[in-house]
C-alpha cells in the first residue's frame, strides 16, 4: 500500500482517495499505517455526521489523503461530498472544519437512482470529438550507458523509472496508453504490472527511437486524434505535466505543442494525427526532432517553470544524483 501511495504521488496526483475492503477502526489500520510509511501524517479521524463518520483526512506532504467511509459507493450526499467540496473550492480543510461540520449530524438527500422510478442515470462523459490525445511511452532503450543495468527498471523515490512515466500518463487525460518495449521487454512488461495499458514489441529497438515511434503509432486506437510521446527515462514528468500540454492542443489548428523553459525545448510532445505518416517515415535515433524543424510553423509553446522537461537519465552518475531510491 505504501509503494501505491508512492506512485500515485510521482504520478503527480494532487488528491489521493482510498477505497479498502472496509473502514479503518483506528489510525493503527493497515492503510492508515501505509499513508505513515509513505511519509505522511493522520490529520483526523471520524466525522461528526452520519453517513460518513468513518472518514479518514490524512497529508503526504502537500498532498491530502482520504481514506473512503462505506458511504463513498452511494449517491447520496454525504460527509465526503462537503470534505471534496471544500477541497475543490481551495478552502482549508483540518480537524477544526472536519468537526464543524457535525452541526446537525444527520444528512438528509435525494433518493438514489435505483431507489426512484423517475431517477435518470447520468450520461457517462466522452471527450470531445477532435481531442482524444492518446499517449505512447516509449520505453524500449537498451540502455548502454548504465554500467549493464536498464535504466528504466532502477527506483526513483520508491517507483521504477518506467512505472513512473506510465503512471503520470494513466493519471493524466490522455484517452489510451501505449507502451512500446524492445531491450528487456519480459522485466519492462513486468514492472508494469497492473496498469491499464497496452503494449507495442519493436523488434528493431537497436537501430534507435525513430523505429519505437513506428510500432507505437501502429498500436494506437484508430480514433486517436493525437499522440503525447512520453519518454520512459524522464523521471519527474508529472500528469499535471501532460495535462498543460494536451490543453493546449488545438484540433482546429492541428497544432504541435512542445514544452519549453528559458528557450530550451524538452519532452513530451503532442502530435496531432496529420503527422503521424511522416513521423513513420524518420529514421535513426533523433525521434521526431527534424519535423519540428520543418513544421515550425505548426508548433506551439507552453512555458513551464521547472526542470522535469529535461531531466532524463542515462548514466549512473545521474541516476545517483537524484538522490535516495
Amino acid at each position: 500500500m505504501a509503494l501505491a501511495l508512492r506512485e500515485s504521488l510521482a504520478a503527480g496526483c494532487d488528491l489521493l482517495m482510498i477505497a479498502g475492503a472496509t473502514v479503518p477502526k483506528d489510525r493503527a489500520d493497515t492503510i492508515p499505517s501505509a499513508i505513515v510509511a509513505a511519509g505522511g501524517e493522520i490529520v483526523h479521524f471520524g466525522m461528526p455526521v452520519e453517513p460518513g463518520n468513518m472518514l479518514l483526512l490524512a497529508r503526504i506532504g502537500a498532498v491530502p489523503v482520504i481514506i473512503l467511509p462505506g458511504c463513498a459507493r452511494s449517491r447520496r450526499t454525504n460527509g465526503l461530498d462537503w470534505v471534496l467540496q471544500r477541497m475543490l473550492a481551495g478552502m482549508p480543510m483540518g480537524t477544526a472544519e472536519v468537526k464543524a461540520m457535525g452541526v446537525g449530524g444527520l444528512i438528509r438527500s435525494a433518493p438514489e437512482a435505483e431507489e426512484d422510478p423517475e431517477a435518470v442515470e447520468p450520461a457517462p462523459q466522452r471527450v470531445a470529438a477532435g481531442r482524444r490525445v492518446a499517449a505512447l511511452v516509449l520505453a524500449a532503450g537498451s540502455s548502454r550507458r548504465m554500467a549493464g543495468n536498464n535504466k528504466l527498471l532502477q527506483p526513483v523515490a520508491g517507483v521504477p523509472m518506467v512505472r513512473r512515466a506510465a503512471n503520470a500518463a494513466l493519471a493524466s487525460r490522455s484517452v489510451a496508453m501505449v507502451v512500446v518495449t524492445g531491450y528487456a521487454a519480459d522485466a519492462v512488461r513486468a514492472s508494469l504490472v497492473g496498469l491499464d495499458l497496452e503494449f507495442a514489441h519493436n523488434a528493431e529497438h537497436e537501430t534507435g527511437m525513430a523505429s519505437s515511434l513506428r510500432a507505437g503509432l501502429q498500436a494506437l486506437p484508430a480514433d486517436t486524434d493525437a499522440v503525447v510521446v512520453v519518454l520512459g527515462d524522464m523521471p519527474f514528468v508529472s500528469a499535471a505535466h501532460i495535462d498543460r500540454l494536451i490543453a493546449a492542443f488545438d484540433p482546429a489548428r492541428g497544432n504541435i505543442v512542445v514544452p519549453m523553459k528559458d528557450g530550451r525545448r524538452g519532452n513530451p510532445i503532442v502530435w496531432p494525427r496529420a503527422f503521424f505518416d511522416e513521423m513513420q517515415q524518420v529514421q535513426g535515433d533523433v525521434g521526431a526532432r527534424e519535423l519540428l524543424q520543418r513544421h515550425a510553423d505548426r508548433v506551439d509553446v507552453v512555458a513551464f517553470e521547472d526542470d522535469a522537461i529535461f531531466a532524463d537519465v542515462d548514466t549512473p552518475e545521474a541516476l545517483s544524483a537524484l538522490g535516495p531510491r
